[in-house]
């Protein structure tokens, strides 16, 4: 298992449950912890099964934009 920490503009509490759950439909994807207030997200995946590209795809496909 690996961790991926993404920082993201513009996520709101009241949009943590959508993000997560766009994030955790990843195939491969075990957990996902969202933070507004810091902006981000903490996504516990299974490197075999999933990579970061997939999972920053899916925070792009939710609304929100990645901060580089």
């Amino acid at each position: 298992m690996k961790e991926l920490v993404i920082k993201i503009d513009g996520v709101k509490s009241s949009s943590e449950e959508l993000l997560s759950k766009h994030v955790a439909a990843v195939w491969g994807v075990r957990e996902t912890k969202v933070n507004s207030k810091l902006g981000e997200v903490a996504v516990l995946y299974n490197e075999e099964a999933a990579s970061p590209i997939d999972i920053e795809q899916a925070v792009i496909d939710s609304g929100f934009t990645i901060k580089k």
